[in-house]
Parts: C-alpha cells; structure tokens; sequence
C-alpha cells in the first residue's frame, strides 16, 4: 500500500498543509492510539506538539515518550493533545560516543515501554528514536512513521553498512522529510 493512501498520513499531510477543510476527512479516518517518539523533553518543541496536536484534532489518541536528559521536568504532563511521558536518564547533546551508553539505556526503556502500551501507530522523530520503535512496532504488527527532523545519521554518526536496514519502504509505513 503507498503510504499516502493511509488515513494517518493522508490526514497529517492535509493538517501540515493548512487544509483546513478537514470534517470530511475525519470521518473517513478510524481514530488511532499513535505513540510519539522522541530523545528531548519536549518542553517545549513546536514540531512535536503540532504533529501531536494534528493527531488529537483528528480524533486520534495521542502520547508523547520522551527522553528527559536532566531538566527538573515532571515524568508525566497532560497536554491540550494528550500525555507527555519523560523518561530520566541524565545525558547531555552532542558528546558523541562517550553518549552511546545513554542512549542505549533510553532505548531499552523506550522499547520496554512501547511494548508495555497499546498503540496503533508509533511516530519516530528522528534516527535517535527509530530502532526502539521499530523494534517494537514489528514485534507487534504495527504502523511505524519515521519522521525525520535533521540527517545527523546521514552525517556519519550511524555507520553506513545500518542505515539501509532502518530507512527502507519495506521497515517503515511512511518515511517523512520535511525541511
């Protein structure tokens, strides 16, 4: 199936496109629970509160799994589009590969809780985020979004011989890149 026939991306396009002639569309689109992917707070960050807010504003059930890597944030926060779950793991940005072993314990944790949860879709922004969620959603036969935000893995972070096996139609129900 092309990715842009599902009601998810089809509805999200049409949200991102200021399309505001969305009533018709919501009708035809079954509401979704769709996990939102991502390794910051989210405190704030406008692309991921849009995306989830788009989500919400389409019917769809909306959480956020986010990395906290040290702000005195609250583990849990109710948004107008839904929860914000923030996972502690003191870490700082850009150390490079003294960030591995971090990284590695927020992607168990995010993988464990992803299979721990319900959900119909999970949306990955950014590489930081797409193994755990991948992972995951083929364990369970679910829809996977990958959204990238920046192509840091592109910039040689993520070794060559990898990155094929991750970013590929056949792993990912829809691959977005919006500048």
């Amino acid at each position: 199936m092309n990715p842009h026939q599902s009601g998810i991306v089809r509805a999200a396009t049409d949200v991102n496109a200021g399309n505001h002639d969305l009533e018709e569309r919501v009708d035809t689109v079954l509401a979704m629970k769709i996990i939102v992917t991502r390794a910051c707070e989210v405190s704030p960050d406008v692309r991921v509160e849009e995306i989830a807010d788009s989500f919400s504003s389409l019917g769809h059930s909306v959480s956020v799994l986010a990395w906290n890597r040290g702000e005195e944030l609250p583990p849990r926060e109710t948004r107008g589009f839904g929860e914000i779950r923030r996972f502690r793991i003191r870490a700082g940005y850009g150390s490079g590969i003294r960030l591995l072993p971090k990284m590695l314990g927020f992607w168990l944790v995010l993988f464990a809780s992803l299979l721990k949860m319900w959900f119909d879709a999970v949306h990955a922004c950014d590489f930081d985020t797409l193994p755990p969620a991948l992972f995951a959603a083929k364990l369970k036969g679910k829809k996977l979004v990958y959204d990238i935000f920046d192509f840091f893995a592109e910039r040689g972070t993520v070794p060559r011989a990898l990155r094929p096996q991750f970013v590929s139609q056949k792993n990912c129900s829809c691959v977005l890149l919006i500048p």
